[in-house]
C-alpha cells in the first residue's frame, strides 16, 4: 500500500480509491492515457497506460509495470529501488534516484524494444536492462551507475558513464 495523489486523464479508471485524503494505490490495474502520480514513500502501479510521471519524496521503491507499449516520461526517486517493466515498447525519458547509494538500483525488463533517455543510478547504483528486442539511446542521454548488466535478444546502442558493464 503506497500513499499517491494521482492525475490521470482517462475515460476510464480503476485501483484509485475515491476520497477526501489523498488516493491510496496498490497493485490493481490502472488503465488511463496520462498518469501523473505524487508519492511520499513507494509506488506501485501496474496498468494500461500510453504516459507517466511520477515522483517519490522520501526513500521508497517503485515498481511500474505497464501492459502493452508506453513512455516514462520522468520518473525520480529520493533513494531506493525502481523496478519497471512493459509487456511492449517502452520508452524511458528520464528515471533518476537523486540521493547517492549502494542500493539505489534501477532495473528495466521489456517484451519489446527499449529506448532510453537519462538513466542515473548515481556513482554507486547499479543498473539492469533486459529486452526481448533492442537497447537504444536517444540524441545526447546517457545511462549513469555504477555496475550495468545488459541482456538484448537485439542490438544495443546506448552511451554510458559506469563503472563496470556486466
Amino acid at each position: 500500500m503506497c500513499d499517491l495523489r494521482c492525475l490521470c486523464r482517462s475515460t476510464w479508471l480503476s485501483g484509485i480509491s475515491r476520497s477526501s485524503s489523498p488516493p491510496k494505490s496498490s497493485v490493481s490495474s490502472i488503465t488511463a492515457d496520462e498518469i501523473s502520480f505524487d508519492g511520499q514513500t513507494s509506488a506501485d502501479l501496474v496498468g494500461t497506460f500510453s504516459t507517466l510521471s511520477g515522483e517519490v519524496h522520501q526513500a521508497g521503491d517503485m515498481t511500474v509495470s505497464a501492459i502493452g507499449n508506453a513512455v516514462f516520461e520522468s520518473l525520480i526517486l529520493a533513494a531506493g529501488k525502481a523496478n519497471l517493466a512493459a509487456t511492449g515498447n517502452l520508452t524511458v525519458d528520464l528515471l533518476r534516484v537523486t540521493n547517492a547509494g549502494d542500493a539505489n538500483d534501477l532495473s528495466i525488463d521489456v517484451g519489446g524494444n527499449l529506448v532510453l533517455g537519462e538513466l542515473d543510478a548515481g556513482s554507486t547504483g547499479d543498473i539492469s536492462l533486459k529486452s526481448t528486442g533492442s537497447i537504444t539511446k536517444t540524441a545526447g542521454k546517457r545511462v549513469k551507475g555504477d555496475e550495468l548488466a545488459l541482456e538484448a535478444s537485439g542490438s544495443v546502442n546506448i552511451a554510458t558513464e559506469v563503472a563496470t558493464i556486466v
